[in-house]
């Protein structure tokens, strides 16, 4: 396997036959392995790469892949007998098992094998990869005012990172009984905490549907229909993939009847106010 396919994760290939490869974000070579009891040890097991959003969710589980080996050590007709969660990692795990490569013997029968291959992100990057996905949890609701027939409620960063806030509710008027997005990229904002001193900065970024002038600021405003519910997406600055997610998911819920669910129009993780 060329090395720049291999995850930053920490990856083990547990054998559901009783033994166990490590591999340690790197191929797993062991030219003088020995066949287990009762069945066969790979020679070559190279290091699966792990699923981007998967990883992006911090999501970890496993995958039962059934294959045969051939005489000549080859893997053939590679398939995803279980696995947790269910087609998370199907993919991943058939393409590593299909390289993996056994010990040559002429003459002997095809075996067929049922193989474990986990997946498990490695602890040491957990400081960088909490920055990926969603950041939800940072954000606070402010200020309330309640004007009747709609209601504003004001958004606040609790956390130090800058974020790009994305949100959906009923709306009123023409908007009655469906939803009614806005999202602070269009607005040209970027929400960092009341106390933060690139308050009131202005800057230029890339966007979606190009470049365009950004400031700092220290609130989000979501209208609501009375008595209801609104949910949001919350991304950092420079993740690409949840600025992507949460895009789609304003243009997809966005004027569409408030009886569809938003967790159903989304990739990445909804958060919704109580």
């Amino acid at each position: 396997m060329n090395a720049a396919t291999l995850s930053s994760a920490t990856l083990v290939l547990a054998l559901a036959l009783g033994g166990s490869i490590g591999a340690h974000a790197q191929p797993a070579s062991n030219s003088g392995a020995q066949p287990e009891k009762g069945g066969l040890e790979p020679l070559i097991a190279g290091v699966p790469a792990y699923p981007t959003d998967a990883e992006r969710r911090h999501v970890e589980g496993y995958a039962d892949v059934e294959f045969t080996v051939t005489a000549q050590g080859t893997v053939e007709g590679a398939h995803v007998t279980a696995s947790q969660p269910k087609g998370t990692f199907d993919a991943a795990a058939v393409a590593a098992v299909s390289r993996w490569r056994f010990a040559p013997e002429k003459g002997r029968a095809p075996q067929t094998l049922t193989k474990r291959v986990d997946f498990k992100l490695d602890p040491r990057n957990a400081s960088s990869s909490a920055s990926l996905g969603p950041r939800n949890e940072c954000v606070r609701e402010d200020a309330v005012y309640n004007y009747g027939d709609t209601v504003d409620v004001g958004l606040v960063n609790a956390c130090s990172v800058p974020l790009l806030v994305f949100g959906c509710a009923p709306g009123t008027g023409r908007y009655e009984g469906r939803w009614l997005c806005t999202d602070s990229e269009q607005e040209g904002n970027v929400l960092v905490q009341q106390n933060d001193r690139r308050l009131g900065t202005r800057f230029v970024a890339g966007t979606g549907n190009g470049v365009r002038s950004f400031t700092y600021t220290e609130g989000f405003s979501v209208i609501r229909a009375p008595n209801s519910q609104y949910w949001w997406i919350a991304c950092t600055e420079r993740d690409s993939t949840c600025l992507s997610d949460a895009r789609d998911w304003v243009r997809s819920v966005g004027g569409q009847p408030a009886t569809v669910d938003p967790r159903d129009r989304s990739r990445a993780e909804v958060a919704r106010s109580n």
